[in-house]
Protein backbone atom coordinates (compact mmCIF):
# COMPACT_ATOMS: atom_id res chain seq x y z
CA UNK A 1 0.00 0.00 0.00
CA UNK A 2 2.98 2.36 1.01
CA UNK A 3 4.59 1.40 -2.39
CA UNK A 4 1.18 2.47 -4.39
CA UNK A 5 1.17 5.89 -2.53
CA UNK A 6 4.47 6.56 -2.92
CA UNK A 7 4.51 5.85 -6.61
CA UNK A 8 1.02 8.26 -6.75
CA UNK A 9 2.79 10.80 -5.53
CA UNK A 10 6.12 10.71 -7.94
CA UNK A 11 3.79 10.42 -10.42
CA UNK A 12 2.18 13.53 -9.66
CA UNK A 13 4.87 15.33 -8.79
CA UNK A 14 6.46 14.40 -12.35
CA UNK A 15 3.19 15.46 -13.87
CA UNK A 16 3.45 18.95 -11.89
CA UNK A 17 7.01 19.68 -12.55
CA UNK A 18 6.34 19.44 -16.56
CA UNK A 19 3.40 21.53 -16.45
CA UNK A 20 3.20 24.60 -18.84
CA UNK A 21 2.02 27.54 -17.39
CA UNK A 22 -0.04 29.71 -20.60
CA UNK A 23 1.41 32.87 -21.39
CA UNK A 24 -0.47 36.03 -23.25
CA UNK A 25 1.05 38.62 -25.83
CA UNK A 26 0.44 42.52 -24.79
CA UNK A 27 -0.27 44.62 -27.10
CA UNK A 28 2.20 47.85 -26.14
CA UNK A 29 1.34 50.31 -28.68
CA UNK A 30 -0.35 50.44 -32.07
CA UNK A 31 -1.43 53.46 -34.83
CA UNK A 32 -3.78 53.05 -37.88
CA UNK A 33 -5.69 50.50 -38.25
CA UNK A 34 -4.72 47.34 -36.31
CA UNK A 35 -7.29 44.22 -35.80
CA UNK A 36 -7.74 41.18 -33.89
CA UNK A 37 -9.23 38.05 -34.77
CA UNK A 38 -10.55 35.23 -32.03
CA UNK A 39 -10.55 31.75 -32.70
CA UNK A 40 -13.91 31.38 -34.59
CA UNK A 41 -14.76 35.00 -34.76
CA UNK A 42 -14.69 38.39 -36.56
CA UNK A 43 -11.68 40.84 -37.32
CA UNK A 44 -12.44 43.76 -34.40
CA UNK A 45 -10.42 46.47 -33.94
CA UNK A 46 -7.66 46.45 -31.14
CA UNK A 47 -7.91 48.46 -28.07
CA UNK A 48 -4.79 49.90 -25.81
CA UNK A 49 -3.31 47.19 -23.32
CA UNK A 50 -5.03 44.23 -25.20
CA UNK A 51 -4.43 41.03 -23.90
CA UNK A 52 -3.50 38.63 -27.14
CA UNK A 53 -4.07 34.61 -26.64
CA UNK A 54 -2.53 31.50 -27.83
CA UNK A 55 -4.50 30.90 -31.89
CA UNK A 56 -5.07 34.57 -32.44
CA UNK A 57 -4.58 36.83 -35.29
CA UNK A 58 -3.55 39.99 -35.17
CA UNK A 59 -3.32 42.36 -38.27
CA UNK A 60 -2.09 45.84 -39.85
CA UNK A 61 -3.91 48.07 -41.86
CA UNK A 62 -2.35 50.03 -44.63
CA UNK A 63 0.05 52.51 -43.01
CA UNK A 64 -0.55 50.83 -39.79
CA UNK A 65 1.60 49.12 -37.41
CA UNK A 66 1.61 47.58 -34.21
CA UNK A 67 4.28 46.76 -31.20
CA UNK A 68 3.39 43.66 -28.79
CA UNK A 69 5.26 41.74 -25.99
CA UNK A 70 5.63 38.33 -26.49
CA UNK A 71 8.25 35.92 -24.19
CA UNK A 72 10.57 38.29 -23.52
CA UNK A 73 10.38 39.50 -27.35
CA UNK A 74 9.34 42.92 -28.28
CA UNK A 75 7.43 42.35 -31.61
CA UNK A 76 6.65 44.86 -34.08
CA UNK A 77 4.42 44.36 -37.00
CA UNK A 78 4.85 46.80 -39.98
CA UNK A 79 2.20 47.97 -42.22
CA UNK A 80 -0.04 45.16 -44.25
CA UNK A 81 1.27 42.09 -41.75
CA UNK A 82 -0.77 39.77 -40.46
CA UNK A 83 0.21 36.95 -37.62
CA UNK A 84 -0.96 34.32 -36.04
CA UNK A 85 -0.22 33.71 -32.16
CA UNK A 86 0.77 29.64 -32.47
CA UNK A 87 2.09 28.50 -29.04
CA UNK A 88 2.62 30.76 -25.55
CA UNK A 89 4.26 29.08 -22.87
CA UNK A 90 6.22 29.30 -19.55
CA UNK A 91 8.12 25.79 -18.08
CA UNK A 92 10.31 26.21 -15.43
CA UNK A 93 12.34 29.17 -16.37
CA UNK A 94 11.99 28.74 -19.97
CA UNK A 95 9.62 30.59 -22.14
CA UNK A 96 8.23 29.11 -25.20
CA UNK A 97 6.64 31.11 -28.23
CA UNK A 98 5.79 30.05 -31.45
CA UNK A 99 4.76 33.31 -34.22
CA UNK A 100 3.09 32.20 -38.11
CA UNK A 101 3.99 35.50 -39.99
CA UNK A 102 1.31 35.30 -42.94
CA UNK A 103 2.11 38.34 -44.27
CA UNK A 104 4.01 41.40 -44.15
CA UNK A 105 7.15 41.95 -41.86
CA UNK A 106 8.28 41.52 -38.86
CA UNK A 107 11.04 43.11 -36.44
CA UNK A 108 11.80 40.95 -32.85
CA UNK A 109 14.03 42.60 -30.28
CA UNK A 110 15.09 40.94 -27.15
CA UNK A 111 13.44 42.88 -23.91
CA UNK A 112 15.88 44.68 -21.53
CA UNK A 113 15.73 42.91 -18.76
CA UNK A 114 18.48 42.49 -14.96
CA UNK A 115 20.31 39.22 -15.29
CA UNK A 116 18.10 38.01 -12.54
CA UNK A 117 14.72 38.79 -14.37
CA UNK A 118 15.79 37.02 -17.58
CA UNK A 119 14.97 33.69 -18.36
CA UNK A 120 15.79 31.43 -21.18
CA UNK A 121 13.81 31.86 -24.52
CA UNK A 122 12.63 29.59 -27.01
CA UNK A 123 10.94 32.05 -29.74
CA UNK A 124 10.07 30.93 -33.06
CA UNK A 125 9.05 32.88 -36.12
CA UNK A 126 8.03 31.07 -38.91
CA UNK A 127 6.90 31.35 -42.67
CA UNK A 128 5.55 28.35 -44.27
CA UNK A 129 8.74 27.98 -45.76
CA UNK A 130 11.43 28.97 -43.06
CA UNK A 131 11.74 29.95 -39.37
CA UNK A 132 14.01 32.12 -37.39
CA UNK A 133 14.73 30.89 -34.29
CA UNK A 134 16.00 33.52 -31.39
CA UNK A 135 19.86 32.82 -30.77
CA UNK A 136 20.22 36.75 -30.96
CA UNK A 137 18.33 39.98 -29.96
CA UNK A 138 16.93 41.78 -32.51
CA UNK A 139 16.13 40.54 -36.33
CA UNK A 140 13.44 41.22 -38.89
CA UNK A 141 11.72 38.70 -41.03
CA UNK A 142 9.51 39.13 -43.78
CA UNK A 143 6.92 36.49 -45.95
CA UNK A 144 9.13 36.43 -48.39
CA UNK A 145 11.38 34.28 -46.08
CA UNK A 146 14.37 37.03 -46.29
CA UNK A 147 16.05 37.51 -42.58
CA UNK A 148 17.52 40.49 -41.46
CA UNK A 149 20.22 39.90 -38.50
CA UNK A 150 21.43 43.25 -36.51
CA UNK A 151 22.31 41.57 -33.65
CA UNK A 152 23.44 38.49 -31.96
CA UNK A 153 22.98 35.45 -34.10
CA UNK A 154 19.69 33.57 -35.39
CA UNK A 155 19.35 30.55 -36.20
CA UNK A 156 17.72 30.29 -40.22
CA UNK A 157 16.36 26.86 -41.35
CA UNK A 158 14.18 25.33 -43.94
CA UNK A 159 13.06 21.80 -45.01
CA UNK A 160 16.72 22.11 -47.10
CA UNK A 161 18.67 23.10 -44.50
CA UNK A 162 20.00 25.17 -41.67
CA UNK A 163 22.70 28.51 -41.60
CA UNK A 164 23.40 30.82 -39.00
CA UNK A 165 23.00 34.67 -39.27
CA UNK A 166 25.11 36.76 -37.76
CA UNK A 167 24.61 40.51 -36.22
CA UNK A 168 24.75 42.84 -39.92
CA UNK A 169 24.27 39.92 -42.21
CA UNK A 170 20.80 38.72 -43.66
CA UNK A 171 19.92 35.65 -45.49
CA UNK A 172 16.75 34.37 -47.81
CA UNK A 173 15.16 31.17 -48.33
CA UNK A 174 13.30 29.41 -50.95
CA UNK A 175 10.64 26.10 -50.69
CA UNK A 176 13.33 24.51 -53.45
CA UNK A 177 16.73 25.73 -51.42
CA UNK A 178 18.47 25.76 -48.09
CA UNK A 179 18.64 29.41 -46.49
CA UNK A 180 21.42 31.30 -48.97
CA UNK A 181 24.60 31.81 -47.04
CA UNK A 182 24.75 35.37 -44.83
CA UNK A 183 25.93 38.12 -46.91
CA UNK A 184 26.94 41.50 -45.40
CA UNK A 185 23.58 43.91 -44.90
CA UNK A 186 25.82 47.09 -46.50
CA UNK A 187 26.10 45.16 -49.41
CA UNK A 188 22.50 44.21 -49.66
CA UNK A 189 21.13 47.06 -51.68
CA UNK A 190 23.66 46.16 -54.50
CA UNK A 191 23.54 42.85 -54.65
CA UNK A 192 21.57 39.96 -57.14
CA UNK A 193 19.04 38.08 -55.37
CA UNK A 194 19.03 34.60 -56.72
CA UNK A 195 15.92 33.68 -55.32
CA UNK A 196 13.89 36.94 -56.92
CA UNK A 197 16.30 37.91 -59.80
CA UNK A 198 16.55 41.53 -59.18
CA UNK A 199 18.84 44.09 -57.85
CA UNK A 200 17.72 45.86 -54.50
CA UNK A 201 14.10 44.29 -55.31
CA UNK A 202 14.31 45.17 -59.33
CA UNK A 203 13.39 42.94 -61.21
CA UNK A 204 16.34 42.92 -64.27
CA UNK A 205 14.76 42.79 -67.55
CA UNK A 206 14.73 45.32 -70.70
CA UNK A 207 17.66 47.76 -71.17
CA UNK A 208 18.93 46.35 -67.70
CA UNK A 209 19.16 42.76 -69.28
CA UNK A 210 20.99 44.07 -72.61
CA UNK A 211 23.46 45.80 -70.45
CA UNK A 212 24.83 42.33 -68.32
CA UNK A 213 24.89 40.60 -71.30
CA UNK A 214 27.11 43.80 -73.35
CA UNK A 215 29.03 43.18 -70.15
CA UNK A 216 29.64 39.40 -71.57
CA UNK A 217 28.05 38.93 -67.83
CA UNK A 218 27.21 34.84 -67.82
CA UNK A 219 23.72 33.51 -67.05
CA UNK A 220 24.89 32.00 -63.91
CA UNK A 221 27.89 32.60 -62.35
CA UNK A 222 29.38 35.50 -59.41
CA UNK A 223 30.62 39.04 -60.12
CA UNK A 224 32.86 39.24 -56.89
CA UNK A 225 34.29 42.78 -55.93
CA UNK A 226 36.33 43.80 -52.95
CA UNK A 227 33.53 44.91 -50.96
CA UNK A 228 30.54 42.40 -52.24
CA UNK A 229 29.50 39.55 -53.89
CA UNK A 230 27.20 39.75 -56.71
CA UNK A 231 25.12 36.16 -57.23
CA UNK A 232 23.56 36.37 -60.76
CA UNK A 233 20.70 33.88 -62.28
Amino acid sequence: MFIKQFGLILILLTITSLFLYAEEVSLLSFTGKVEIKKAGGEWTPVSAGQQISGSDYISTGFGSMARLQAGGMQITLQPLTRIQIDELAEKGNTVSSRVSLQSGRVRAVRTQTTKAQRKLLDFRLSTPVATAAVRGTDFELSANNKLRTYEGLVEFSSKQGTVLSSAGSYSWASISQAPAIPLELAAENWSLSPVAGSIGGITISGAAADILQNLNIPGNGFIESSSMLFILN
